[in-house]
């Protein structure tokens, strides 16, 4: 989603993403990009997108919750905007402490649970099949396949890139990228996390890191 053109940061803001997902071998597919044009904060810019897409349904999603103050706060909000967007959403407070193994779980109660994941470094390899390899998913759940995704076309696909040289697997994971998230869809975005970090006149050295999305500390020093 691209930010309003009237917006003084908006090509500052896209040209960031744009390097993130190069860097992590991520296809930007022109189909999937939204140029916002309404000059509106919130999140109902994307709300008749969403609704276009439900075609007047109103299906019925049960939210998991941690269960606390942050996380119920969160799942309010989430649920506000889900609504807006034309779904109906049930929040289902759980365990912070049994949180990650639980939405591992096959049978799990939820149709809806937030995770993460970081890469360890920028290529395809240490997102796609670390998230996506359904030959990972044991009895009950999963280890890091927590959408319980398994196409064994994908699976070998998995196989055959990280047995290319590595200067060719980079173009594959982007193709195959594209291949899961236009095909399949098993994760989606809920919402986009936004630092703002402000440095002294007298630190020199920080960057910000192409992966982590936060300030890059390991070269900073002291201006004297």
């Amino acid at each position: 989603m691209k930010g309003q053109p009237f917006s003084s940061d908006s090509e500052d803001r896209w040209r960031a993403v744009c390097r993130v997902a190069q860097d992590l071998d991520l296809t930007m597919d022109p189909d999937l990009i939204m140029h916002l044009e309404v000059d509106d904060p919130s999140p109902q810019l994307g709300y008749p997108y969403a609704k276009q897409l439900l075609a007047g349904k109103h299906p019925n999603l049960v939210l998991a919750v941690r269960d606390t103050s942050f996380y119920e706060q969160q799942g309010t909000q989430l649920k506000n905007n889900l609504e807006k967007a034309g779904f109906k959403i049930t929040l289902k407070t759980t365990s912070a402490d049994s949180y990650n193994d639980d939405v591992k779980k096959s049978d799990n109660p939820w149709d809806l649970y937030v995770t993460d994941w970081a890469a360890d470094w920028p290529s395809g390899a240490a997102i796609l099949p670390i998230l996506y390899d359904g030959r990972t998913l044991k009895a009950g759940g999963s280890n890091n396949d927590e959408a319980v995704f398994n196409d064994p076309s994908i699976n070998s696909e998995f196989d055959r890139i990280q047995n290319l040289p590595i200067e060719q697997q980079g173009s594959e994971w982007a193709k195959l990228d594209k291949q899961i998230m236009t095909k399949d869809a098993p994760v989606v975005p809920l919402y986009v996390t936004v630092f703002v970090t402000v440095m002294g006149s007298k630190v020199g050295g920080v960057f910000l890191d192409s992966i982590w999305g936060n300030p890059g500390l390991t070269n900073a020093y002291v201006k004297h």
